[in-house]
């Protein structure tokens, strides 16, 4: 029997288990923790040789006891690993409509109870220095944590699901039989990546536009994980389309900009003498890039490929013609 429970974890239950003077055996410890005996040996041992815990085995009660009281306290934590772990609450506590920010701050409390003083207080000062802005997100929702909690049994258990989703194109919902692969976060809104029976192909639901939510009794297999996220990676947005490779030109001044960061896996850039670049990469989607590209204003310029240039230019005359406010937004004359 193998185990997936990290060593620090098991420790934890065996230690509570013997100091509830519950008298457990070897055996009942190996099933509590889900190991081989062998295993729970040698986390016996280790509580005995690194954590000083008085450990003994009662012939008379086939069970093993603390001889004297003994409380279960961790390494101390490293600046770094303290530091790690603020951000870690910072960016849980930004995951509105999920169980995660109330699932990290349980941890939390149940961490830093076993924490020394020295590490609390340590753990204080760090996380009043680390601050994480959230990006926009939708209004937190009981149904959409409800709905998120069950996308993800779903996706666990390979599971379809039945829904009906408001598309924001069509302005109306519409029922749906999905097989669920992935959840993903995206400019502060949840993603579902899954398989749309309806349209025989891959989609993406954001999962506060769901509007009702079923998890069926049919399976499906999901593909290769490592695979899938191969291909999510690809993307530039949450946009699908046909990969495409795009080349944009930034001036001098962005230019700066735009080599301080990745923004896709695939990047490469051209540097040019007067100080500009040429920014390449292979994406799905070139409708998401020309709404990327015109963010920078004056700044860049499509180069290739020609549907690229052509959905940049049109989107620009577009905007033009729109200078003035439509009717309705004018303020009536006096």
């Amino acid at each position: 029997m193998t185990s997936t429970r990290p060593t620090l974890v098991r420790l934890l239950r065996i230690h509570h288990a013997i100091a509830s003077e519950a008298w457990p055996s070897l055996e009942a410890l190996a099933d509590k923790c889900e190991v081989h005996p062998r295993t729970l040996k040698r986390d016996l041992r280790l509580l005995r040789d690194e954590f000083g815990a008085p450990i003994e085995y009662s012939r008379e009660r086939q069970g093993y006891h603390y001889t004297r009281e003994f409380t279960l306290v961790p390494a101390p934590f490293h600046e770094r690993e303290l530091l790690a772990l603020s951000i870690a609450v910072e960016v849980a506590n930004t995951l509105s409509n999920t169980p995660f920010p109330d699932a990290v701050r349980n941890a939390l409390e149940k961490l830093q109870a076993m924490m020394p003083q020295a590490d609390r207080a340590a753990y204080e000062d760090v996380s009043a220095a680390v601050t994480y802005i959230p990006e926009a997100a939708p209004p937190e929702r009981l149904e959409t944590v409800i709905h998120f909690n069950d996308l993800l049994d779903a996706i666990n258990s390979h599971r379809q699901v039945r829904m009906t989703y408001h598309s924001m194109s069509a302005d109306a919902d519409a029922v749906r039989v999905v097989d669920p692969y992935q959840l993903y976060l995206y400019r502060g809104m949840w993603y579902l990546h899954g398989l749309c029976r309806l349209r025989n192909e891959g989609r993406d639901f954001a999962i506060n536009r769901i509007r009702d939510l079923k998890v069926l009794a049919s399976t499906f297999k999901p593909p290769e994980a490592d695979e899938l996220r191969r291909r999510l990676a690809q993307r530039f947005t949450i946009f699908q389309d046909a990969p495409a490779t795009v080349s944009i030109w930034f001036d001098t001044e962005t230019a700066r900009r735009i080599k301080e960061r990745v923004w896709h896996p695939s990047q490469s850039t051209d540097d040019h003498q007067d100080g500009s670049c040429t920014l390449t990469m292979t994406v799905d989607g070139v409708s998401s890039v020309m709404h990327w590209v015109l963010g920078f204003g004056r700044h860049a310029i499509p180069v290739s490929p020609p549907e690229l240039v052509s959905l940049v230019n049109r989107e620009i005359e577009t905007m033009a013609s729109r200078r003035t406010p439509p009717a309705a937004l004018r303020r009536p004359r006096r």
